[in-house]
């Protein structure tokens, strides 16, 4: 018996041992150049995670936009612009595998919003998520936005937003922007934080001990 649980508590050190601290999804290894355009045919996958939307950006040059360029925050992000491409992003695991999201980025896209509102690509005022869970229902959650968007070299553009709780065991997540109204909104997204994720064998060696100790207690039984 003391064997047996010597066994389980060393497989469930190894497990816990072969958790990583946490998962955050940078886009910088995304080969990006000059802000091209992603579309339901050619989604985006990095970093354990695949991005799909009929129309988004990755955004390498923020200053190469139009509407006085976008946000900058000196690194690759992703980026949805509204009016009639304002098309919302999904994340989901490329395992396919139910996943967390803790907390992101995200800022409002354009530099000159009333160039852009004219254009008839406005910025967002809020962030909308929505979690799709791993067995049906939804969870959801509103950021609102701090209106500050002035490039590189000013006041930070994006803002980190904490997800609730609630946002465990999902099967993917739906980012949009949104104005005032409601109407679609221009966002960026960035820095998505999914938490600790178990690594190759984690789980087994968990399951391995599992297994164990409910054979031990029908003995015992």
């Amino acid at each position: 018996m003391t064997r047996m649980f010597v066994l389980v508590a060393a497989l469930s050190l190894m497990a816990a041992g072969s958790r990583v601290q946490a998962n955050v999804v940078t886009f910088n290894g995304v080969s990006s150049s000059g802000n091209p355009t992603l579309t339901l045919f050619t989604p985006l996958t990095t970093e354990g995670f695949t991005f799909t939307s009929p129309h988004f950006h990755t955004v390498d040059s923020p200053g190469t936009t139009g509407y006085g360029g976008a946000v900058d925050n000196g690194t690759i992000y992703i980026a949805e612009e509204a009016g009639s491409l304002g098309l919302p992003i999904t994340m989901a695991a490329q395992s396919g595998q139910p996943f967390g999201l803790v907390s992101f980025d995200g800022a409002e896209l354009w530099l000159d919003a009333a160039a852009a509102a004219s254009g008839g690509y406005p910025n967002a005022y809020y962030i909308n998520v929505l979690g799709n869970l791993s067995g049906g229902g939804t969870v959801n959650a509103q950021f609102t936005l701090d209106g500050i968007a002035d490039g590189a070299g000013g006041a930070a553009d994006f803002q980190t937003f904490a997800l609730p709780g609630s946002f465990v065991n999902l099967a993917s997540v739906v980012f949009s922007g949104a104005q005032v109204t409601g109407a679609p909104g221009a966002i960026a997204l960035d820095n998505l934080n999914t938490g600790a994720i178990p690594a190759p064998g984690a789980l087994l060696l968990g399951s391995i001990g599992a297994a164990l100790v409910a054979r031990f207690r029908r003995r015992a039984a």
